[in-house]
């Protein structure tokens, strides 16, 4: 956004409250109503726009060129990877006395599986001593073994690009991510997003803000981290699944918005997309029930840092909170 462009600040700042998010309110009705209104309709659209240009000049820059995805991370690597990116995350939030998460690939024998192992080896040692003992054990375990297969299944969904990466339990204080996916460039970035919400889970114990919040936040500063990876690396591939990302939230979020609306979306904006899955998504806009929270988050927090910088992401954590980051305390 350039300075001077004070008219999509007003018209931002129309659709999402004359004070930050993080003194407004939290609940997701609050950010429903932001980006139902017309104001928010035409911040949005400024947005899409805005994001599309970017990614225009990605591929301008980047015609012809081989995409560098880096090196493959093998397991042994996964910690010293959360390392640099705890560093710069906390760097952002000021969250340096953050403790850091357990972090592996996806595994049939990783933390969340441990109880259904340790049931099935009680079950296999007391069932012959005694079934009245014995068979519930073997009830319990499969049945958590099932539930753990399940779990797993989830990262190779193909159904929601967003799950299918990583994940993050704060019951086990680990972060797991998805095989598949091993690549130094893309995973920066997602366990970036996955330590966010470590941090989330580390200050907001008492779970005061919604699901839409706590993913545009980690959305937010997985962009921001992306960037400081493209530069300091001199690869701007680490900036690409991101800018993918924020195009389909946005879209999605203003052909919501408009069905919400009774309005018909921006022909010419629309006109712009040429890939198949974004097509899709305009030709059945009418038939979106709901929108998910990581669209909604994604766009809103989009145009906070619109208006109020990088430092928004900071200032929702401790300015909500009444505590001062580190950097202020004594």
């Amino acid at each position: 956004m350039r300075n001077n462009d004070s008219t999509i600040i007003t018209v931002i700042s129309k659709a999402i409250g004359e004070e930050p998010y993080y003194q407004a309110g939290i609940s997701d009705r609050y950010i429903y109503s932001a980006l139902t209104e017309l104001e928010g309709l035409g911040a949005l659209e400024w947005l899409l726009m805005r994001e599309m240009q970017n990614i225009w000049e990605f591929v301008k820059i980047n015609e012809g060129k081989l995409i560098n995805f880096g090196p493959e991370l093998k397991k042994r690597d996964l910690e010293e990877v959360l390392s640099d990116v705890k560093k710069e995350v906390d760097n952002l939030l000021d969250t340096n006395n953050c403790s850091s998460p357990s972090i592996n690939y996806d595994s049939i024998f990783g933390k969340e599986m441990r109880l259904a192992w340790m049931l099935l080896a009680a079950s296999c040692f007391t069932l012959p001593l005694s079934p009245l003992a014995g068979i519930p054990l073997v009830l319990a375990s499969t049945a958590a073994l099932v539930y753990g297969k399940k779990k797993t299944a989830m990262l190779d969904d193909k159904k929601n690009n967003f799950i299918a990466l990583a994940d993050y339990s704060r019951k086990y204080n680990h972060i797991r991510l998805n095989k598949k996916i091993n690549k130094r460039v893309p995973i920066i970035p997602i366990i970036s997003h996955e330590y966010a919400h470590h941090v989330q889970s580390y200050f907001l114990r008492e779970n005061r803000f919604t699901k839409a919040f706590r993913e545009g936040h980690a959305l937010g500063i997985q962009r921001h981290i992306s960037r400081i990876y493209a530069e300091k690396e001199d690869n701007k591939n680490f900036l690409v699944a991101g800018l993918e990302m924020d195009i389909y939230s946005i879209l999605k979020t203003y052909l919501w918005s408009c069905k919400v609306n009774s309005k018909e979306p921006n022909q010419s904006l629309c006109g712009l997309f040429c890939r198949q899955d974004f097509k899709n998504l305009i030709d059945n806009y009418k038939k979106l029930i709901d929108i998910d929270n990581y669209s909604l988050g994604n766009s809103f927090m989009l145009l906070q840092e619109a208006v109020y910088g990088q430092e928004i992401y900071k200032k929702m954590l401790f300015d909500t909170l009444k505590i001062k980051p580190l950097s202020s305390q004594a």
